[in-house]
Parts: structure tokens; C-alpha cells; sequence
């Protein structure tokens, strides 16, 4: 007779699998003989190695794609925002450089002196710009990790943290250094389409993230503290100012490396989730 988990073939007088250890009367599991410990270790290794046969336990339910909402379109929207930034990005660095070619002029002069302030006024401009734009950015991607993170539990996996934090993670001081990030780890680590039905926290929190993940996370971090620093950098002299540029110019470039990253993060992500997802439901 075959075991009906397992199809390993047994003797008919066999109370338990002898491969699997799954018991033939439930109740023969219930008694403290040694073929039941034994079946019970043989039961534990044989989970482990096929996890998708594991029953949910009660901390981690099984997926509910009822719930799950599609994050498509807060994911293109997250993408139009970034793009957005990085098309402001590129102008802050045209303008940039014209105000640099300015600046080696002779400002004594009436006309090179009305093109410094008229170069002035479109920087200024263009940090509202830039504002406005990191605003939207902000907001679209956003919505979008917290879109995707909610989906955690209607794709089979338990959630590390509360939604909120999809959300809130990002304004907490300190906190925000790395909360964010493994939010984001998270989305990626629980969208894999060939992973159990089930995901509780403890079989996934360890698993690796592209490397891309990381390097937009640093660059991030890199980029907000590089604009701290011209927030606080003097520009009352015209060298000071010269210098204040060039860095501006290499904070926008690490910003625009960081925007494309984001981008990919944000497409990547997304796609698995609705692959997870697709897995899910099986073949239509």
C-alpha cells in the first residue's frame, strides 16, 4: 500500500509511513511507543526537506488572494514620480553648470553680472522644482510599499512588521536608517512564485536580496546626507559658492543613480508580487 503523502510504498501491517512517518490511523501518532517517536522524527525531517506540505500553524495562515490588490498601478505611478525627479534632477545639473561657466567670469562687468543673477534666479526656481517634484516622488512611492506590503499576508506570508510600518518607517529618526529597507527586503523576499504556499517570518527573514536592493538603499542614504551638507555649506564668498555647485552637481548625479535603481526596485518588485500571486491561484 502506498503512502498517501508520500506514495512511498509499505507493508500492510505498517502503522506508519516508513519513509515519511506519516501515521495510517491518527490516533496511532497519539501513543508514546518507540514507532511512534520514531515516526515522529522521520515526520519532522520529511517537512522540513518538503515545507509545502507543512500544515499552517495558527500564527500563520494560509494565502487569501481575496485580498490581494494588484500594485500595479501605485507602482507605475511611483515610477512616473521618479522619473519626474530625475528629469528635475538633470535640469538642476544644466543649470548647475552654466551658473559654474558664470562664475569663472569677470562679475564686475554689467552683463556677466545680470547673467549671475538671472542664473541665480533659475536655481532658486529650480529648487522649487526640485521640491515639488521629491514631494510627489515621495508620496507615489509611498503608497506603493505600503500597497505591497499589505499583500504579504494574501500570498501566504506572515508579515515581520505591522503594515504601518510601510508607511511610518520612513519618518521615524534613526529608525528610518534601515526600516525601510526591510520592508523592501521583505516585499521581495515573500514574492518568490516557487516558494511554499506558507511563509512564516523565520523562513524567509534570512534570505538574500539582489544586490541592486542594497546599492539603491546606500545611494539613498548617501545622496540625503550629501544634501544636509549643502543645506549647511556658506556661499558668501565667490569660491564658496563655486564649491557649493560642484557639490551640488555631484549630489544631483548621485541622486539621478539612486532615481534609477529606485525605478528598477519598484519594477522588479512588482512584477514578482504578481508572479507570486499568479502562482498562487494555479492555472486558470
Amino acid at each position: 500500500m502506498d503512502c498517501q503523502r508520500c506514495r512511498e510504498p509499505s507493508a500492510p501491517a505498517d502503522e506508519f509511513c516508513p519513509r515519511c512517518g506519516l501515521a495510517r490511523d491518527p490516533r496511532a501518532a497519539l501513543l508514546a511507543t518507540p514507532g511512534a517517536l520514531s515516526a515522529s522524527h522521520r515526520n519532522a525531517a520529511w517537512l522540513d526537506a518538503h515545507p509545502e506540505h507543512r500544515q499552517p500553524a495558527a500564527d500563520e495562515p494560509g494565502p487569501d488572494l481575496s485580498a490581494f490588490r494588484d500594485p500595479e498601478w501605485p507602482g507605475r505611478w511611483a515610477e512616473i514620480g521618479l522619473v519626474l525627479l530625475a528629469i528635475a534632477s538633470l535640469c538642476e545639473i544644466a543649470f548647475d553648470l552654466w551658473h559654474l561657466s558664470i562664475l569663472g567670469r569677470d562679475l564686475g562687468d554689467p552683463a556677466n553680472a545680470q547673467a549671475y543673477l538671472d542664473s541665480t534666479d533659475r536655481l532658486d526656481a529650480m529648487a522649487i522644482a526640485i521640491g515639488i517634484a521629491s514631494l510627489v516622488c515621495a508620496i507615489t512611492f509611498v503608497v506603493w510599499t505600503r500597497r505591497a506590503y499589505r499583500n504579504l499576508p494574501a500570498i501566504g506570508a506572515v508579515q515581520r512588521f505591522k503594515p504601518g510600518w510601510a508607511v511610518g518607517a520612513w519618518f521615524v529618526p534613526v529608525l528610518n536608517l534601515w526600516r525601510p529597507k526591510q520592508v523592501i527586503n521583505d516585499i521581495w523576499r515573500t514574492g518568490d512564485p516557487d516558494a511554499p504556499r506558507v511563509l512564516a517570518a523565520s523562513r524567509y527573514e534570512h534570505l538574500r536580496v539582489p544586490r541592486a536592493i542594497t546599492a539603491w538603499w546606500l545611494l539613498f542614504i548617501l545622496g540625503n546626507l550629501a544634501d544636509r551638507l549643502l543645506w549647511n555649506a556658506s556661499v558668501d564668498t565667490v569660491a564658496h559658492e563655486r564649491a557649493s555647485t560642484q557639490r551640488d552637481l555631484t549630489s544631483s548625479a548621485i541622486d539621478i543613480v539612486t532615481l534609477a535603481l529606485a525605478f528598477a526596485v519598484v519594477r522588479l518588485l512588482t512584477r514578482r508580487q504578481q508572479a507570486r500571486a499568479r502562482a498562487l491561484a494555479g492555472p486558470l
